[in-house]
């Protein structure tokens, strides 16, 4: 093989890569050995002082919310249990790990969608009666960890193949010789991280697993996945209605659970910002309270990202025209959730001084006839409403006037997609 083999410069990038801790290996050991109790994870946790440190201050901020401070760390794994323990520690130790050598590439965006993932896989877990919530934070935080091995090992090579059209994962494997969910089940290999974990890196586009539902930990992930796209920011395209409603149905979420969910992951992504601060920071035990410090950055960058834009312009008066009630209930929990008012679909079109005004109009036409959106398009021709399409899984003929003359907006869209729309309807973002 040649050495300038794209596949062999990511292999031998992955090598390259730090181990996780000493701790974190040790911790994987003894929860694999049936006989292991809690005074055996208390005492390898008690080798490494700084990961005492974060322990000790995660379950004491609000990532946990404890009713009263617990000082030791072996009464911390008595209240977290010994799975949650392990998982604590192989996500710190992932994070700190990454971040030792990820300084050639910017992973914003990265490490943004995978806070937003693992927020939104834990608030899933009770909603899908999946067992450990922590499981899936840890499950969801390290998914596309794929990603940031290609970054690194081949920046522009990565970077061509995200900014190329089509399916994305085609791409990498046709300029980097692997797409990112092989490359993440390598790394989980290289470091000896539990199949569940891998598993999940590998399979979580693969719909046929997905939906099947053989595996919930895969499927609750990919549908965290998807939810988190709404947050604003990815590394993967915003995905179709169709894999989104199938995810749901499998793991057992209807529409207004899964906006609940998503206002949940909302909530939790300034607690996981305290997560991500505590393991790529170097915390001694005498320091000042790191929930505090991470709580509050968080809030600040929070404000500035791109998921997080409505404080910045005036609400908008949205109506949503749709065939599907579930879709259209979908859209408008949507716009609900990032602060626009909802006008009834009936209210606009209502005929006189009866209709409704609206600033912007979005149209389903997936869920719409060709007659309905021949009726539609006449309405619309004669209102000053400025008007966009959420984009259909696949384009029919019937679907082309609409698509050509108005901007499209994805069936998963976040606040930062409505504002770019927003832009190109002529509306002041």
């Amino acid at each position: 093989m040649s050495v300038t083999d794209p596949t062999d410069i990511i292999l031998k990038q992955i090598n390259n890569i730090p181990p996780l801790p000493l701790a974190a290996q040790k911790l994987l050991e003894v929860m694999q050995d049936e006989k292991s109790s809690a005074e055996d994870v208390t005492e390898v946790l008690l080798t490494d002082q700084s990961l005492v440190a974060k322990v000790l201050k995660l379950v004491n901020s609000p990532f946990y919310g404890m009713q009263g401070k617990i000082t030791t760390i072996s009464r911390a794994v008595v209240v977290l249990g010994f799975t949650a323990v392990r998982n604590l520690a192989l996500g710190m130790g992932t994070i700190q790990s990454l971040k030792s050598i990820g300084g050639q590439v910017d992973m914003t965006t990265f490490w943004e969608h995978s806070i937003a993932t693992a927020a939104a896989a834990q608030a899933l877990a009770p909603h899908a009666n999946y067992p450990d919530p922590e499981e899936a934070f840890i499950a969801g935080l390290m998914h596309d960890i794929g990603h940031f091995v290609l970054a690194l090992a081949l920046p522009e090579e990565y970077a061509e193949a995200h900014a190329a059209p089509g399916d994305q994962r085609a791409n990498e494997r046709a300029l980097l010789g692997m797409a990112h969910t092989r490359a993440g089940k390598l790394l989980m290999k290289e470091w000896q991280l539990p199949k569940m974990l891998s598993d999940v890196a590998t399979f979580h586009h693969t719909q046929k697993i997905v939906r099947g539902g053989e595996d919930p930990l895969i499927t609750l992930c990919a549908l965290a996945d998807m939810v988190a796209t709404t947050h604003g920011g990815g590394v993967d395209p915003a995905p179709s209605s169709e894999d989104l409603d199938a995810a749901a149905k499998v793991v057992g979420v209807s529409i207004a659970e899964l906006h609940a969910v998503m206002a949940e992951m909302d909530e939790r992504i300034d607690q996981t910002r305290v997560f991500m601060q505590l393991a790529e920071e170097g915390v001694e035990p005498e320091s000042p309270p790191a929930a505090e410090r991470g709580a509050s950055a968080g809030r600040a960058e929070n404000s500035a990202t791109a998921g997080d834009t409505t404080g910045s312009r005036p609400s908008l008066q949205v109506v949503v025209i749709g065939g599907s009630p579930d879709r259209v209930s979908w859209v408008q929990g949507l716009l609900t959730r990032f602060g626009h008012g909802v006008v009834p679909m009936k209210a606009f079109l209502g005929k006189g001084s009866e209709a409704q005004q609206a600033d912007l109009v979005l149209v389903d036409v997936q869920s719409m006839t060709h007659p309905q959106i021949a009726k539609v398009g006449k309405i619309l021709e004669n209102s000053s409403s400025r008007v966009a399409v959420v984009k259909p899984d696949q384009p029919a003929p019937e679907h082309g006037i609409m698509l050509e003359r108005y901007p499209g907006l994805p069936y998963a869209f976040s606040d930062a997609d409505l504002v770019s729309v927003m832009g190109s309807t002529g509306i002041p973002a």
